[in-house]
């Protein structure tokens, strides 16, 4: 089959479980830029390459040259179909849903990298788009401030994080594949909607995420992962597994999130019960 993409990085990995339940095949992109692409079709397109290509369900990744096309052919499918979708269901599984695939491809790994050989235990990321306060994420990296840590990205979201957050190294990828093997040579990967995060989850790599308030569309039931919600007037810890203790932080279990004194955004009150199983209410000194 032939799979012609125009998105973003993340989820052009996003869309990998979809392509490989319908039985793998080769994907093209789009030299298009579309309106609310954050890099150019050329930049991603040798980003994503030796990635994709490290996949057995890959044959050919190439740019579109008018080859036939099987994926997309129904728009409909291809695009969020009510607002609980564009702000509740990861993309990636919401593909998978809106064309009829086997759900469970996205519970697996779909990703396959050789671990990097690095010292560091904790890889972070934090891009500009899909953030909550900067203090929001130096609380949720604190916890952590005696391990080995290094950032990934880019240099400009580094120098960023940096000013507004806190100094540690940079670990400079040249692209996806790269980046995919460091992420799995850590133990744990912290950071916000993205890119480095799409990857993380697309290894089942252990992690932390700073959701983001208004589209929380990246909250993955799963062992291993912790969405850290900002509420405004306290810290939300979405979780699909009872824990003792959020990484030595202070927290007790939640019952009912929607009747706790929860700051709206600016798309309502979203439903948090429907973003994991548990949650819990970080005490904050």
């Amino acid at each position: 089959m032939n799979f012609v993409v125009d998105a973003d990085c993340g989820d052009v990995v996003y869309l990998l479980p979809m392509i490989k339940a319908m039985g793998g095949g080769n994907v093209f992109f789009s030299t298009d830029n579309r309106p609310d692409a954050t890099t150019r079709w050329d930049v991603r397109f040798n980003m994503a390459k030796p990635l994709l290509l490290g996949q057995s369900y890959i044959d050919i990744v190439k740019y579109h040259e008018g080859e036939s096309v099987d994926w997309p052919v129904d728009l409909s499918k291809s695009n969020c179909q009510s607002e609980e979708e564009k702000y509740l269901i990861p993309y990636g599984k919401l593909m998978l849903q809106n064309h009829g695939c086997d759900l469970s491809v996205f519970d697996e790994p779909w990703l396959d990298v050789e671990a990097a050989n690095h010292d560091f235990d904790i890889i972070i990321n934090r891009t500009t788009r899909y953030i909550t306060s900067h203090y929001h994420m130096h609380e949720l990296i604190s916890p952590f401030q005696g391990q080995k840590a290094a950032f990934v990205g880019l240099p400009e979201e580094w120098e960023m994080f940096s000013k507004t957050v806190g100094t540690i190294p940079f670990l400079k990828t040249e692209n996806l594949l790269e980046l995919a093997q460091v992420i799995k040579g850590a133990n744990l990967f912290i950071g916000n909607q993205s890119c480095p995060l799409a990857i993380a989850e697309g290894l089942k790599q252990n992690t932390i995420q700073e959701t983001c308030r208004w589209i929380p569309n990246c909250c993955f039931n799963r062992p291993g992962f912790f969405s850290f919600h900002d509420t405004g007037n306290y810290r939300m810890i979405g979780t699909s597994a009872p824990i003792d203790n959020f990484f030595g932080m202070d927290v007790e279990k939640v019952e009912d999130p929607i009747s706790e004194n929860i700051t709206p955004t600016s798309n309502g009150l979203y439903p948090y019960k429907k973003l994991a199983n548990y949650f819990y209410k970080m005490k904050i000194s």
